[in-house]
């Protein structure tokens, strides 16, 4: 894990900001299952407010719950 040592969890946030992994509060609900089928690898999808503060993370679990 050296490429990771001495880096912050706002350095690694920014690393991958591939619009498939962020969704805003008022996503639609087809949108973010599209996402998953589209992105099988894809274990979860944060959303984020404003300023893209973390609100939370919707995982393939959750859909399947709901």
């Amino acid at each position: 894990m050296k490429i990771l040592e001495g880096r912050t969890i706002g350095d690694v946030y920014t690393m991958d900001r591939r619009p498939s992994l962020l969704v805003g509060p008022d996503e639609r609900f087809t949108a973010v299952v599209r996402r998953f089928a589209e992105r099988p690898e894809m274990r979860g999808i944060f959303v984020v407010g404003e300023k893209d503060r973390l609100i939370g993370v919707i995982t393939r679990r959750d859909l399947l719950d709901w």
